[in-house]
């Protein structure tokens, strides 16, 4: 979904082929998804995506600045969305789907809302995810945040990412971008129910 998004986001257009990890179906066994084949060239895993399409086509440069400050700023809040937001969902997502770690769901929840404390306080200073203006970590973070938020919830305690998180649903491209999310956040939920 980042790369949906960033795709909206600078307007280009491509031929998505949508794969269901559920039905074993990849292009190759040496396919990750996302995977974006550009000509000669083919780049796998979203941020990998993303920079190389922002450079490539992007008319605005703050989405992956110049700037080494400004960078560094991005690159340190990929860093800790990877290392810590993304991880910890797919680790709540594995322990959903595969119904068997039931004492485990305490524990992971309670990194990710340790991770939602983090945004929060960055939040703080900044109005978006990599500084003042959108970004890649914005397109980073979001549809993590949307499915996270089916099962811990954003709430007033949290009230700098929760006004980022309004301020992400305002832009243009989120509604068709959440309508590719539901079908994920509906089975998450579901599971979710099933296993608590």
């Amino acid at each position: 979904m980042t790369v949906l998004m960033l795709i909206q986001h600078i307007n280009i257009s491509i031929d998505l082929r949508v794969i269901d990890l559920f039905k074993g179906e990849l292009f190759s066994a040496q396919c990750s998804v996302p995977s974006l084949i550009d000509g000669d060239s083919t780049i796998k895993g979203s941020d990998a995506i993303s920079i190389y399409l922002i450079d490539k086509y992007a008319k605005e440069e703050q989405l992956y600045p110049m700037d080494q400050e400004k960078l560094s700023l991005i690159h340190s809040q990929l860093q800790f969305l990877n290392v810590h937001l993304h991880s910890n969902f797919l680790r709540l997502f594995e322990s959903v789907i595969s119904r068997n770690t039931l004492n485990s769901f305490d524990d992971i929840k309670a990194k990710i809302y340790n991770c939602y404390e983090s945004l929060d306080l960055f939040l703080k200073d900044f109005n978006f995810m990599g500084g003042n203006v959108i970004t890649i970590a914005d397109f980073s973070c979001l549809p993590t945040m949307l499915c996270l938020n089916e099962v811990c919830l954003v709430d007033e305690k949290y009230s700098n990412l929760e006004l980022w998180m309004s301020q992400m649903e305002s832009l243009i491209f989120f509604d068709e971008v959440n309508e590719c999310a539901e079908n994920l956040k509906i089975l998450f939920k579901k599971s979710f129910k099933m296993c608590s």
